[in-house]
């Protein structure tokens, strides 16, 4: 009976030996995969960091480059606005304009006349003929 329990107490020694054995290198197998995983979490949080600083950044630069063009946008258009009040014709018809263009042109007789009845035609001559004279420049 004694060889029947040592034999049965060898057998269980056995058992939980190798049971312990098996264990200790789950262990160990499990403690080297957490490291990897450990340092790869740990490298992938330091890139999403990198990354996540530079989108920031990016973030910051755009907005700022948005800002820019929104005041250029507002001088361009404060611009195409005065432009368009100064050559917009008033509304004014085309009998109006041609009337008000003569009546500055005999406004401008006048004042020509009364600063010494200087010979209207013989100015328009004179200029005609110093336009044919001179000649113009090219590049």
């Amino acid at each position: 009976m004694l060889e029947v329990v040592e034999s049965d107490f060898g057998r269980s020694l056995a058992q939980a030996e190798t049971t312990e054995a098996t264990k200790a290198e789950e262990y160990d197998s499990m403690t080297k995969q957490n490291k990897l995983t450990k340092v790869q979490k740990d490298a992938d949080q330091k890139f999403k960091s990198k990354t996540a600083q530079s989108l920031d950044k990016a973030v910051v630069d755009l907005t700022s480059d948005k800002d820019a063009n929104k005041e250029e946008l507002a001088a361009v258009e404060s611009y195409k606005e005065s432009l368009q009040k100064q050559c917009a014709d008033g509304g004014m018809s085309y009998a109006e304009r041609a009337a008000k263009r003569e009546e500055e042109i005999q406004g401008l007789k006048d004042a020509l006349a009364s600063l010494g009845g200087i010979d209207l035609n013989a100015v328009l001559l004179q200029s005609t003929a110093l336009r044919g004279a001179v000649k113009p420049h090219r590049f």
